[in-house]
């Protein structure tokens, strides 16, 4: 929360991809994943079974939602809570915060999301 809170409007927008090179990774890792998930012949070695959740903390930065929507405010960091449930291949159960930033990107026309603890 601490790094959230002390997020300056003036710094709206200079979290992104192009400034941390973790989030570039995960960008990379995201396209392979989408790419394997289109074709039709690819075959996973395990099976899986997993729950995720991900709870956004209210802020002042913008975050807001309706009946319908949710609004997420770009460039700007937001505490997240997140959780995960494995069941198989194996058995786990995850907990976490951190903060979480979204960017749209005009020109591949792709809002990307960024986690980080």
């Amino acid at each position: 929360r601490r790094y959230v809170n002390s997020h300056k409007p003036e710094d709206t927008g200079k979290i992104n991809p192009n400034t941390s090179s973790a989030w570039a990774s995960h960008t990379e890792k995201a396209k392979k994943a989408i790419e394997l998930a289109k074709d039709p012949n690819f075959e996973r070695e395990l099976l899986k079974s997993e729950l995720h959740c991900k709870h956004l903390e209210a802020n002042p930065a913008g975050l807001d939602y309706t009946d319908t929507h949710v609004i997420f405010p770009l460039g700007v960091p937001i505490t997240q809570f997140t959780g995960e449930m494995i069941n198989a291949p194996s058995y786990y159960l995850g907990l976490g915060v951190g903060h979480t930033t979204f960017i749209y990107d005009e020109s591949s026309k792709v809002l990307q999301m960024y986690y980080s603890v």
